[in-house]
């Protein structure tokens, strides 16, 4: 019977190491340590995910989603509005929070009962108006 592995799966990042370095995975179970030049690149490259990840937007805009579509010019305008105006302050924080909070469940209801999308839409029309004014300025 052959003696079992220290580990017998490899994690996403193991794999993502392994991409770079061919014999990374061969090294680690070798025990073999990981020099400082090594791990300044791998800092470097840490830090410019954490900063990618900093600057791709949060697509979440579950109303104007379901009234407009993903990529409509409106929800775009919405998602800038919020990442520009509301998450800049407390109240606008906690704003967005309780609108990630219910308005899934808005939009479920309104699949169902579409009159809900004629009293909304109306409302979400004047935010657009509201916030693509403020895009132009």
């Amino acid at each position: 019977m052959s003696k079992p592995n220290k580990q017998t799966w490899v994690s996403a990042s193991d794999i993502g190491r392994a991409e770079f370095c061919g014999k990374y995975l061969e090294l680690r179970e070798s025990g073999a340590q990981v020099g400082e030049y090594a791990i300044a690149k791998r800092k470097q490259g840490e830090r410019g995910h954490d900063e990618l990840n900093k600057r791709v937007a949060d697509n979440r805009c579950y109303v104007a989603t379901h009234l407009y579509g993903p990529n409509d010019a409106r929800t775009q305008a919405l998602r800038l509005y919020r990442d520009r105006y509301l998450l800049t302050t407390f109240a606008g924080r906690m704003f967005v929070a309780v609108y990630y909070s219910c308005s899934p469940a808005f939009v479920g209801l309104s699949r169902t009962f579409p009159v809900l999308d004629r009293i909304s839409k109306p409302v979400i029309d004047r935010i657009v108006t509201r916030a693509l004014r403020e895009k132009a300025s």
